[in-house]
């Protein structure tokens, strides 16, 4: 069974940094390292649902050029992710 910190560890192997991760699931990118060496358990509320969703997801990093999370090409995959998820909670 995959860990939080496998979820981050097997991000980074895709090639999203620490900033990056904490954008796309709005946490800091001390709170990803503090969750990738278990320092911090697992993240909360949202952020754990996005984390989850971006790890399953095949989001590539976003390009250097792009500022803003609203640009990260998983950023729909993670959102759709939730709505998956909630729509499987409600059934």
């Amino acid at each position: 069974m995959e860990n939080w910190s496998d979820k981050i560890r097997s991000l980074e192997s895709r090639g999203w940094s620490l900033v990056q991760i904490g954008h796309a699931i709005d946490l800091s990118s001390s709170a990803v390292s503090d969750i990738k060496h278990r320092r911090t358990k697992e993240p909360q509320g949202m952020s754990a649902v996005a984390l989850h969703n971006l790890a399953l997801s095949d989001a590539m990093p976003p390009s250097a050029n792009d500022d803003h999370c609203d640009h990260i090409a998983g950023a729909d995959a993670v959102a759709v992710g939730a709505q998956s998820n909630e729509s499987q909670i409600s059934d």
